[in-house]
């Protein structure tokens, strides 16, 4: 029976495979410094973009989050200014699944009323004789959140579509 040795030395694998080694290191050292840089310059974290419609002397502008992560708090604002005395309703209208992604506070002014089906949120609200308006969502995306959530916002007056919008939340992990 010939007797079996066992080297402590290391198996030399070749030279490609030492490069291959080479090349995921370095791969996995350039992918470490762009996170680094990205988190660095504060790539990482909550952003905002701003979207207007100018229609017939009336300018309706979103704040909404372009970029945040799971579990901070977002801004969402819109602003109608140039309102006239013969505003009656004024409705603002959201994707449920956009909605749905978030953990939802408060809403300013409060709505006269709130509708719900299974695709959009319409918050209704009666601004009479005001210049302009301005709605706010106090609200932090949920935790389990990932990618990204698209959403449509429309805003009727009197019941005559004045603006829409259609915009893109990215989350960061």
């Amino acid at each position: 029976m010939a007797q079996r040795t066992t080297s402590k030395l290391p198996v030399d694998g070749g030279i490609a495979k030492s490069r291959r080694e080479r090349q995921w290191r370095r791969g996995g050292t350039v992918a470490l410094a762009v996170v680094l840089v990205f988190g660095l310059t504060g790539r990482l974290g909550v952003h905002t973009s701003t979207k207007r419609v100018m229609a017939s002397e009336i300018n309706t502008t979103l704040v909404y989050p372009d970029v945040t992560r799971p579990g901070l708090a977002v801004a969402w604002r819109l602003e109608v200014t140039g309102l006239g005395a013969d505003v009656e309703r004024l409705d603002v209208t959201l994707s449920a699944d956009y909605l749905d992604s978030f953990d939802h506070n408060l809403v300013t002014p409060q709505p006269e009323k709130v509708s719900r089906t299974a695709d959009v949120v319409t918050f209704q609200f009666n601004p009479a004789g005001a210049q302009s308006f301005e709605m706010s969502l106090d609200m932090r995306l949920e935790p389990g959140v990932q990618w990204r959530r698209k959403s449509e916002t429309i805003v009727t007056l009197n019941g005559e579509r004045l603006a829409t919008f259609d915009y893109t939340t990215w989350v960061a992990p």
